[in-house]
């Protein structure tokens, strides 16, 4: 993705932040190539799968400076509470945008974030079933690099995309960074797509809808926090408009 090596160049990111790792060979994989010949220092991922997390581990084995963390990206009551009260879930059809088992996304969705299993995993097998995977990964991360002008990409259970994209605005703190949206079309990031289409503190580098993916850069102007909050709401609200 030449916009996405045009990005790396302009900015150069030391460090990557990824949600959603699956097998290590979609997204990850593409970002690891768009450094080259370079890479980053650090390139953490985070797989809340068991399964999925020991496969890219293997996958991405000959990358030394990159992390597969099992872990789930925000905190786990969190994710619950906002999974079962958030109404886009239940509408997301009627507005076109894409969703999981349309009949029950919320239950859907609750398994897919306990690494229990659901029918997007049903031939998993866990060897750790007594072990509950730990939560808050985000909020290390982004606090130990905010100030480096990390690479966050966004990518993980479909259900809290908007709810990570959330949780980065307030962690970074108004410091500027680089942000890759995965799944635009879809109820993870149809939302968090909007406000950085809308947001005077984004500039959209690259979107492709058909592909569903977005790249965009973070420069927020000094009143950042009251004008994030602004736009959250008024992209919380504009689907239900529309």
């Amino acid at each position: 993705m030449e916009a996405l090596r045009t990005a790396i160049r302009q900015y150069k990111p030391s460090v990557v932040i990824e949600t959603g790792t699956y097998m290590g060979t979609g997204s990850t994989r593409m970002i690891i190539e768009a450094f080259a010949p370079d890479a980053p220092e650090r390139f953490y991922t985070i797989e809340i799968s068991p399964h999925f997390c020991e496969i890219a581990r293997r996958n991405l084995s000959r990358y030394e400076f990159v992390d597969v963390l099992w872990g789930l990206s925000v905190g786990r009551s969190k994710a619950e509470e906002f999974l079962r009260s958030d109404s886009l879930l239940w509408e997301a059809e009627r507005y076109g945008i894409e969703v999981e088992q349309p009949e029950d996304p919320v239950g859907f969705y609750l398994r897919e974030i306990s690494a229990g299993k659901s029918d997007a995993y049903e031939d998993e097998c866990y060897p750790d079933l007594d072990k509950v995977a730990p939560d808050n990964l985000l909020v290390h991360l982004v606090s130990q690099y905010k100030d480096q002008r990390p690479l966050i990409v966004l990518d993980s259970a479909g259900g809290i995309g908007w709810l990570e994209f959330q949780e980065v605005l307030r962690l970074q703190e108004g410091l500027p960074f680089l942000l890759f949206l995965d799944d635009v079309k879809h109820v993870k990031h149809y939302r968090s797509r909007i406000l950085v289409e809308s947001s005077s503190d984004f500039r959209m580098i690259d979107c492709d809808i058909d592909h569903g993916w977005a790249l965009a850069s973070y420069e927020p102007q000094p009143s950042v926090l009251h004008q994030c909050r602004q736009n959250s709401n008024s992209s919380e609200s504009s689907f239900q408009q529309g």
